[in-house]
């Protein structure tokens, strides 16, 4: 009498081969997040107790005179990194803000810097900023209509691991020339509902591959 039990297990093992290459394939499968600001604000240094969290554009200006006092303006943006799992190997991440205008010949640049999480889109201020941190990139935009992005492994300084353990980062703009004259960009903000700011993160997170048991 044939062994039918034995030649079932045999014909069920290969059919399953390709669906387990395809599994072992799937585990350096990598993922792409888009992530929109948790919060987002500029701050003003003359009007040093205004908050500016409900605007729809964020600036990032510097004039030494501009109605008799030295103006510069900064934007601040916060992201909730929890969309991707703890302990998440990040290849690359980049900043991507919308520019709705520029001025300045040639086109200033921008710095690009963390900072810490203690504090809020409505409750930001200049006199409440938080300190400067860690310079991570710099960006200058030649024109305006259109997305452009800093890359935040530029400096080669930015450890992401804290912020997914953390699951929050924040990052601060503002012009890298301090003392030119006038000159700045303005980009949409999280509420004007169109080409709003986003992080876009690529990782090389293991997919679990599907298991399979023959018995």
């Amino acid at each position: 009498m044939k062994n039918t039990g034995f030649l079932l297990k045999v014909v069920v093992a290969l059919a399953a081969l390709p669906m387990l290459s395809m599994a072992l394939a799937n585990q350096s499968a990598a993922g792409v997040y888009a992530i929109h600001p948790a919060a987002d604000a500029y701050v003003d240094s003359q009007h040093p107790d205004t908050n500016y969290g409900g605007d729809t554009q964020l600036y990032v200006v510097y004039a030494p005179d501009y109605l008799g006092s030295p103006l510069a303006q900064r934007s601040y943006l916060k992201f909730d990194l929890s969309v991707m799992p703890q302990g998440s190997t990040i290849t690359s991440a980049k900043l991507y803000l919308y520019v709705t205008s520029n001025s300045g010949h040639p086109p200033p640049n921008t710095n690009l810097y963390q900072v810490g999480n203690d504090w809020t889109a409505t409750g930001i201020t200049w006199n409440s900023q938080p300190p400067t941190g860690k310079y991570l990139a710099s960006k200058d935009f030649m024109f305006w209509g259109e997305y452009y992005a800093w890359n935040l492994f530029e400096s080669g300084l930015w450890d992401p691991k804290q912020d997914i353990s953390e699951n929050t980062l924040s990052l601060m703009i503002r012009l890298a020339n301090q003392t030119a004259d006038y000159a700045g960009y303005s980009f949409n903000s999280s509420n004007s509902g169109t080409n709003i700011p986003y992080l876009e993160v690529n990782t090389a997170d293991a997919v679990p591959a599907a298991s399979l048991l023959l018995q």
